[in-house]
């Protein structure tokens, strides 16, 4: 069984974070019209997209809205809007403030 406990600072690891959505993490073939993507692939690459967003809210609520839109612009390459419905794109409104 699991607790929340509180704790002190970032909830996330913005470096870790970054690394591993940036350097680690391999998107092929998501952004290639031609390719088609069942349900459970765009599901997972979703989860991924949550995690953009929190590395990119991160950036944009410490003041480095610079850094904020390199990751975002990042998302979108690898990421495209266009492979998920309109709804999966609500969030996205957020990130652009």
């Amino acid at each position: 069984m699991n607790r929340l406990v509180p704790v002190k600072g970032d909830s996330i690891a913005p470096s870790v974070l970054e690394y591993n959505l940036i350097h680690k993490y391999m998107y092929r073939s998501f952004n290639d019209s031609t390719v088609v993507i069942d349900n459970a692939t765009k599901n997972i690459f979703n989860i991924f997209r949550i995690q953009f967003s929190k590395l990119i809210l991160f950036y944009k609520n410490n003041g480095n809205k610079s850094k904020a839109k390199e990751i975002f612009d990042f998302m979108q390459e690898k990421l495209p809007e266009w492979r998920f419905t309109g709804k999966e794109n609500e969030f996205l409104n957020e990130l652009t403030k």
